[in-house]
């Protein structure tokens, strides 16, 4: 595996470049006699960025052994870990992906604009957090008055069954373009009237060849449902055990209730609401 790398200080800062090409053998067997079902013929030939910020180390006293005494330590400079840095091209499906590039931030909230339009020259990416916002904001904004438990749960569930269809094919994530957003909004329910212009506030909200990233905008592995005095955690397969209800004028939130209740971590009679003894088949003399 050649490798080549290269190192350069401006004031304060590092970048660190390797160059490296990787090799895949195609090979029926392995050292240990076990197939490669993996293996190719293919190099992966790429280039790693890493701009990384450089500080002196902290001035302090060192044990030195040779002669048995303490030194003052000299201060040297220290490389930290990368503030930004670029993996060219990505690597996706164990092969190169010469259309993608993998990027990184230690700041979710500093893209490094600058860098990314001028040195990469590619479009900036909206961070997980705003592409949660922005997801939830079009669909409040897209629903209106029609925004109920009913159709929220919907997109979630159409949500999470796209990306496992995905995981089945691919390890990258599902990104989702305005078309397929609103594709998913109308299998949810929204009406057609609503979506009118829905591609129109896609592109103002998150730009004209925008996408959002679908593990970005739906939790997977959570459900909740929050009043502002009650939040009520669901499992995300379950979803069909909480439903909207009118019950004497109000609007209620019904839970579908099996066997088990438990409250505060006390199990209850779910049809009574007494306190289930589970000691009462024990002997409860006491010598």
């Amino acid at each position: 595996m050649p490798m080549e790398q290269s190192c350069a200080m401006r004031r304060h800062s590092c970048i660190v470049i390797w160059h490296q090409m990787r090799q895949r053998v195609r090979a029926a067997l392995n050292v240990c006699g076990i197939a490669m079902e993996d293996a190719s013929d293919e190099v992966y030939n790429y280039i790693l960025c890493c701009i990384c910020p450089v500080t002196l180390s902290k001035p302090g006293l060192g044990y030195f052994e040779n002669d048995k005494t303490f030194h003052n330590q000299v201060q040297n400079h220290m490389v930290d870990n990368p503030d930004i840095a670029f993996l060219f091209p990505a690597f996706n499906n164990r092969s190169a992906d010469d259309e993608k590039i993998l990027y990184h931030s230690k700041d979710i909230d500093d893209f490094q604009q600058n860098f990314l339009t001028y040195v990469l020259s590619c479009e900036i990416p909206l961070p997980a957090n705003v592409q949660k916002e922005t997801f939830n904001t079009l669909v409040t904004e897209t629903l209106g008055d029609d925004c109920n438990y009913e159709t929220v749960k919907n997109i979630h569930d159409n949500l999470n069954e796209i990306i496992d269809e995905h995981k089945a094919v691919s390890s990258a994530p599902v990104m989702l373009d305005k078309t397929e957003v609103k594709e998913i909004l109308e299998k949810s329910g929204v009406k057609e009237e609503k979506l009118a212009d829905f591609e129109e506030h896609f592109e103002m909200a998150a730009g004209e060849n925008g996408k959002l990233a679908a593990n970005n905008i739906t939790p997977s592995r959570k459900f909740e449902v929050k009043t502002p005095d009650v939040v009520i955690k669901i499992n995300p397969d379950k979803t069909d055990l909480v439903e909207t209800r009118v019950i004497d004028g109000k609007q209620c939130l019904v839970i579908q209730i099996d066997e088990h209740l438990e409250v505060n971590g006390i199990s209850v009679n779910p049809n009574t609401g007494e306190v289930i003894d589970r000691n009462e088949n024990t002997n409860n003399n006491i010598y």
